[in-house]
């Protein structure tokens, strides 16, 4: 965590919106706890706050589900079939993401530093630290995910506040597979800031029916509106993603 104080000192930054991923949802509710002056917003996606069980909080797993699930991890660095079956329980990837995410995880990490992060994980617990927390704090938890149980992000949103919980559709751990999710969503939390209203789709398939894309509500008293980053005529094919798709920015009425 100080690390990442060192580093906004270095650069000048005075305040900052995080985005915390997973495990990163920690440390980024400790930053944000400990340092409130410096913390601008929080987006928190897939985040657990405990790994382990205990008997105030059911959703954590028991000392041999973990050792097993450490174990399944460590299949990335096994047989490929059965280190893309260890990705793809992960999130809700295509054949192409899947093999480019293995790729990335054998090439960044070992067998060694994958265990030793598993160990830190087990050491996780930052529920004492939620009721500080009164940062805008955006929440999303993608429906699919068979990592973080939903009853996990539920409660971070009801100790949190200013806190929000968005469930994203078809959405696994660390795949969404729709187009500037999180981007958008970071970007809705960041300068809002405020209770929200009115939903409002910002990704559209080309065909005209509604994709699986973020909800973007506005903040009471504001005004907003949507307006095509496109042409109205055009459509735009985004790699990775299958289908044309529509794109939307939000705009703020001044």
């Amino acid at each position: 965590m100080d690390d990442v104080r060192a580093v906004m000192d270095a650069v000048g930054a005075r305040r900052a919106a995080f985005y915390g991923l997973s495990e990163g949802a920690a440390m980024a509710l400790l930053f944000a706890a400990t340092y409130p002056e410096r913390t601008a917003a929080l987006v928190l996606r897939s985040a657990f706050l405990r790994r382990m069980w205990a008997p105030d909080y059911p959703w954590g797993r028991t000392e041999e589900a973990y050792d097993r699930e450490v174990d399944a991890a460590l299949e990335i660095f096994g047989p490929r079939e059965r280190a893309l079956a260890s990705v793809r329980g992960l999130g809700s990837f295509t054949a192409e993401e899947a093999e480019s995410f293995l790729r990335l995880l054998r090439l960044g990490s070992s067998p060694g530093s994958l265990e030793a992060l598993h160990r830190m994980n087990r050491e996780i617990d930052v529920r004492h630290v939620l009721p500080a927390v009164r940062v805008p704090t955006l929440i999303l938890h993608g429906s699919e995910d068979r990592i973080v149980p939903r009853e996990v992000p539920s409660y971070l949103a009801a100790m949190i506040p200013t806190a929000r919980l968005v469930e994203v559709p078809g959405a696994g751990h660390l795949a969404f597979g729709a187009p500037a999710l999180a981007a958008v969503a970071a970007r809705g939390a960041r300068r809002q800031g405020r209770r929200h209203r009115r939903p409002h789709r910002c990704a559209r398939r080309a065909g005209g029916a509604a994709g699986t894309s973020p909800r973007l509500e506005h903040g009471e008293g504001s005004r907003r509106r949507l307006r095509a980053a496109l042409p109205r005529a055009r459509t735009a094919t985004l790699k990775g993603v299958p289908e044309e798709w529509r794109l939307y920015a939000v705009e703020a009425d001044e």
